[in-house]
């Protein structure tokens, strides 16, 4: 994991300099440092809850098992959670929820 500090140009002439913005990077993923906790804000109670099932493996079809919902229900909660989390696949999706705390590493 590395850290690094940007400064965001406020205009094309460059003369200002806005504050450093802090980016964590892992696996080829960048998130802006806390924007995580905005991220995770904007999600439902259910795309929670299916966002801590995919990040601990589990599949489509067993999510829809344990939740009662429809396998293209939760798809869809996928879907939606994902983008709200500009996350592409469930690499970056698991990064993100063990980042967060949402999901242990145990060796």
């Amino acid at each position: 994991m590395a850290k690094i500090r940007i400064f965001l140009i406020n205009n094309s002439d460059g003369a200002e300099l806005g504050p450093p913005v802090e980016i964590t990077t892992l696996g080829g993923m960048a998130i802006e440092g806390g924007n995580e906790d905005k991220k995770l804000a904007t999600l439902t109670s259910r795309e929670h809850e299916i966002f801590s099932l995919l990040a601990e493996g589990l599949s489509l079809k067993e999510i829809a098992s344990d939740t009662g919902l429809d396998i293209k229900t939760v798809d869809s909660h996928k879907t939606n959670l994902m983008r709200k989390l500009g996350v592409h696949n469930r690499v970056e999706l698991t990064i993100l929820a063990f980042r967060a705390g949402i999901i242990k590493l145990y060796l």
